[in-house]
């Protein structure tokens, strides 16, 4: 789960836009003047001078060359440390609760392959 960069790929610059150009600009509209921006270069100013997009690559060739079973079900590169971490941490213990409670708890775990 990647967090955000602001090299190589600027993601608040890039971001989408809506489909629907009336309900944007009204929504525009009921902002302040100016505000779009600077909710955008405040994020921005989150990211570190340091933060690198290559790590995201790194990190999925992590994952891809453990073995299966060894494989985390999801990781982070969040250089900004924008709470997404403890987050998901939460998230995932509430899953795991969840899926314990109705008996899928299997579902969080890979199977293992037979032996070749």
């Amino acid at each position: 789960m990647p967090g955000a960069f602001t090299s190589g790929t600027n993601d608040f610059a890039h971001a989408g836009s809506p489909d629907d150009g009336d309900v944007a600009q009204a929504y525009e509209r009921a902002y302040p003047d100016g505000f779009a921006d600077q909710v955008c270069e405040a994020l921005a100013g989150t990211v570190p001078d340091r933060a690198d997009p290559a790590a995201i690559g790194r990190a999925v060739a992590d994952v891809v060359s453990r073995p299966p079973g060894w494989r985390p079900l999801q990781i982070h590169v969040d250089p900004a440390s924008d709470g997404a971490v403890v987050t998901f941490a939460v998230t995932d213990r509430v899953r795991e609760q969840f899926l314990d409670r109705i008996g899928l708890l299997p579902l969080l775990r890979p199977a293992q392959s037979p032996a070749a």
